[in-house]
């Protein structure tokens, strides 16, 4: 009788197992890193807001820098100085009460419960500041 072929031998089984269980490693570490650095959507308006409000704060300063008051803006006047109406969960607000001061504000209803997370920057404070959470 003719000697039957092994196609699986226990050495190779041995390397199959090794790369299986390296593989499910590997993904697992990725899942793990995954859950662990990925933001809500909440998350990244709030961090599209606190980014707009920093650039918004900049535009003030150079504004009065080079003009010497601030400069509210005002959908009616000049709501082509900033485009305050992407998509986004927040609403935003400039204000400049007088030529020397300007308020500008962020706020959304994040999670629908009727609290609203509110941030602003003003002359005196270039970071966005955390004003009421949500």
């Amino acid at each position: 009788m003719a000697k039957r072929r092994r196609y699986f031998s226990p050495r190779r089984s041995r390397r199959t197992d090794a790369l299986v269980i390296l593989i499910i490693g590997i993904v697992f570490s990725g899942m793990v890193v995954h859950h662990f650095t990925a933001r809500s959507y909440a998350e990244e308006q709030q961090m599209k807001a606190r980014l707009l409000l920093e650039q918004i704060y900049r535009l003030e300063r150079v504004h009065f820098e080079q003009y010497g008051v601030y400069l509210p803006i005002d959908p009616n006047h000049n709501a082509d100085v900033l485009k305050l109406d992407g998509p986004s969960l927040y609403q935003y607000r400039v204000e400049a009460p007088d030529s020397t001061s300007f308020i500008a504000t962020a706020w959304a209803d994040l999670n629908g419960d009727g609290k609203k997370d509110v941030w602003g920057v003003d002359q005196n404070h270039p970071v966005p500041i955390h004003k009421e959470k949500d």
